[in-house]
């Protein structure tokens, strides 16, 4: 299943399956686009939000929402141990993404990123 959350109180409540350890990174980066884009933005549309990938069906689902080729991560990180991975996209001056999966199916392009 994929989440698109875009506030820090959604982190736990949003019935993905990733370790506690993970949803805790979930939460600080949402925390970071509240604080720089704020509490009540609407954040399909301003400042971003958070995109967490269960399955690698997901993986394919994102791009509906950003193109991987397209738009290279300005980082990608393992939040250790727990197998998920974070990569965090800007779009544009306004509007940031930050993907996390479990590194089995993370594409290729990020793949590489993650091992660079």
């Amino acid at each position: 299943m994929l989440y698109r959350i875009g506030h820090k109180k959604e982190a736990y409540s949003c019935g993905c399956k990733f370790p506690r350890r993970a949803l805790q990174e979930v939460y600080t980066g949402l925390m970071i686009l509240d604080e720089e884009y704020g509490y009540d933005r609407n954040w399909e549309h301003e400042g971003g939000y958070s995109i967490l990938v269960d399955t690698a069906e997901d993986v394919e689902a994102i791009k509906a929402y950003m193109d991987f080729d397209k738009h290279p991560p300005e980082w990608v990180t393992s939040i250790s141990h727990t197998g998920i991975t974070s990569a965090f996209f800007i779009l544009n001056n306004s509007f940031s993404i930050i993907v996390y999966m479990p590194k089995e199916i993370l594409p290729q392009s990020l793949l590489k990123e993650l091992e660079d």
